[in-house]
């Protein structure tokens, strides 16, 4: 019907047109005859126009967004004009945010949510899911700002697995062979078995040392023979500690006349703690803090251990 109603109408408009050229004086009263020939039929081909619809069809934008993002993007404002002090909002926030891949505004809400929380493991994990958003955002890479996020993250938790990888990896990138190796290395000290990254870890390890890491490095007492280890599950409990007192004062000794680093001490440090011995472990704390002062994770993990 379209169709055919614009046929007839360039028909008429040329008609008239031709007409119009024809007769030069006649221009002015064909003008408005022009007109009423175009509107009549217009009129009767497609109807009365209704304007009212045209004002509420949507129209198309280019800036347009989802309305979840749409959602997300308004909470945002709402939160950061009330300045909002409610972590978990602002924690439900950044999720929805990385969902929509709104990633700047996504780690700035978690950044927001651990500086909210009074909870030490929660501080650590929403900084480092604000620095890992960064490098989402930057491809992989780690910047300076996200670097700081991974570092608040281990002030609080020297456990955080995502800090440890990206730091190694930061470090690694900038050349910083020993602080890329010391963040692998509690990466592997604390993944669980099975964690996806521990492969590309352990290869970044050997790459950088020539060699292969262990799975578990805090496994630094004497292997036992299998008789040996008989013997002493078939001890009372009271001798089986004094047995693992004496090894790890061996051990202490050892690291003290031949010299050890910073992660040796620290592991030795944690197996007096698991032995109850708190006085010998916070010993052993200090040789490793003297040997690495800026070791932020070490002094924090001492510091619990006298609360």
């Amino acid at each position: 019907m379209q169709i055919l109603g614009f046929i007839c109408l360039t028909i008429i408009i040329l008609a008239v047109t031709l007409r119009m050229k024809a007769m030069p004086k006649a221009s002015a009263i064909m003008a408005p005859v022009l007109i009423i020939a175009v509107a009549v039929p217009s009129y009767l081909i497609f109807g009365q126009p209704n304007y009212g619809q045209q004002n509420n069809t949507p129209h198309i934008s280019f800036n347009a967004v989802s309305p979840e993002q749409d959602m997300a993007l308004r909470s945002f404002e709402i939160l950061k004009h009330e300045k909002s002090q409610s972590a978990a909002q602002w924690h439900d926030v950044a999720i929805a945010l990385r969902l929509q891949n709104a990633l700047t505004r996504s780690s700035y809400a978690y950044n927001r949510a651990a500086q909210i929380t009074t909870n030490l493991e929660e501080k650590a994990s929403f900084y480092g899911a604000a620095g890992e958003v960064l490098v989402e955002k930057d491809t992989g890479i780690v910047s300076q700002e996200a670097a700081q996020l991974f570092t608040k993250a281990l002030e609080h938790n020297p456990k955080t697995l995502g800090a440890l990888y990206y730091l190694g990896l930061s470090n690694e990138t900038a050349q910083n062979k020993t602080a890329a190796m010391t963040y692998y290395r509690d990466f592997l000290r604390y993944a669980e078995d099975g964690h996806p990254r521990l492969t590309d870890v352990n290869a970044r390890l050997f790459t950088l040392s020539g060699k292969l890491a262990e799975s578990q490095p805090e496994k630094i007492a004497p292997v036992l023979t299998a008789d040996a280890m008989n013997t002493f599950k078939s001890l009372p409990e009271d001798q089986q500690n004094k047995f693992l007192q004496s090894m790890m004062m061996r051990r202490f000794n050892t690291l003290q006349t031949q010299g050890g680093n910073a992660n040796e001490w620290r592991d030795l440090a944690r197996y007096f703690q698991r032995l109850g011995n708190t006085e010998q472990a916070l010993k052993t704390y200090a040789q490793a803090i003297a040997i690495s002062p800026d070791n932020t994770s070490l002094k924090l993990e001492r510091d619990q251990l006298k609360h």
